[in-house]
């Protein structure tokens, strides 16, 4: 009888993935079987860098100090709601889950959600600024993004930053993100020319800008961004099977970004009629890869006390 007991509790372990003692806990991690104190703020790995993957949420809920957390994608999230102090959660969609946030519990704690898959798998965000009311970053990599998303996202009021990285080209509409008030930086990959960047013009506070511009329309509208300090643009010609072509940016382009501190640009032509001495007066660092400048320009830029790094790809 003991035995079968003994049997029980091992593959009770096994499925699990956790074991309880006093004031530790033992989970199934990336780096192997690995036991944590329930008082710690991080499950850090033998490299004493945060464990990319936990493989059971059981027994995470006695870990109500942690303010980093990184999971697989798990069937239920019950365990969030213990975690008073998590700060920072990372999820990586695994082939068996995809990601349904209104059943999350609330999680007042939370400050930043990432998320992270490589199939592009749907993602549910109905009820986000609910369940993850202090959210104030939250990332998206290589996921199924649609309209619907940008639209539950934008009621997240007190967000910060937005980054959609590796997107399947399913979403189209910026505009509701022109309603969030605390909106500061947002990261864009937008390899397709149906994407409207016209609303991009309405966020009066951004600071930061990462996106891809398919066309004059598009490269205009970066311009009249007079609150951003950090432009990072990227021409069509930068990515696959999208034209050769590398477009001239306008000898005015940097006339209205006048807080402008640092510049980056992807497959453009940096045409000799652009004038150094018009530049924005904050402006510290350009940085150009893949585009076709001048010496000319160059030491012109690094006469002005501007710092500048030209490569020749990413």
């Amino acid at each position: 009888m003991k035995k079968i007991i003994l049997i029980c509790i091992i593959a009770v372990i096994s499925c699990t993935g956790v074991w309880f003692f006093k004031d530790k806990t033992l989970l199934r991690t990336s780096s192997g079987w690995k036991l944590y104190s329930t008082d710690c703020r991080e499950l850090l790995d033998d490299n004493g860098e945060l464990d990319t993957r936990i493989y059971s949420s059981f027994g995470l809920g006695r870990m109500k100090k942690l303010t980093r957390l990184e999971v697989e994608s798990q069937d239920r999230y019950d365990f969030l709601e213990k975690l008073e102090n998590l700060e920072v959660l990372n999820v990586n969609i695994n082939e068996d889950h995809t990601i349904d946030i209104s059943k999350f519990p609330e999680v007042r704690s939370l400050k930043e959600l990432v998320i992270f898959d490589c199939d592009f798998t749907e993602i549910c965000t109905e009820n986000i600024s609910d369940k993850m009311p202090e959210l104030e970053s939250l990332s998206f990599y290589s996921c199924h993004i649609t309209d619907d998303n940008i639209r539950d996202i934008s009621k997240c009021n007190k967000i910060k930053r937005i980054q959609i990285y590796g997107t399947d080209e399913k979403f189209y509409d910026l505009y509701p993100l022109t309603k969030m008030d605390n909106l500061e930086e947002l990261y864009l990959e937008a390899y397709f020319p149906d994407f409207d960047l016209s609303p991009i013009a309405e966020m009066s506070k951004l600071k930061v800008l990462e996106c891809a511009v398919y066309n004059d329309e598009d490269l205009k509208i970066t311009t009249h961004l007079s609150s951003v300090q950090k432009l990072i643009i990227y021409s069509n010609s930068f990515f696959p099977n999208c034209g050769d072509d590398k477009p001239e940016l306008p000898e005015n382009y940097f006339d209205e970004l006048e807080s402008l501190e640092e510049f980056s640009a992807y497959s453009f032509t940096i045409g000799d009629k652009i004038d150094i001495s018009s530049l924005p007066s904050n402006l510290k660092e350009m940085t150009f890869i893949d585009c076709n400048i001048s010496e000319n320009v160059k030491n012109k830029i690094a006469e002005s006390g501007i710092r500048i790094k030209v490569k020749d790809s990413a």
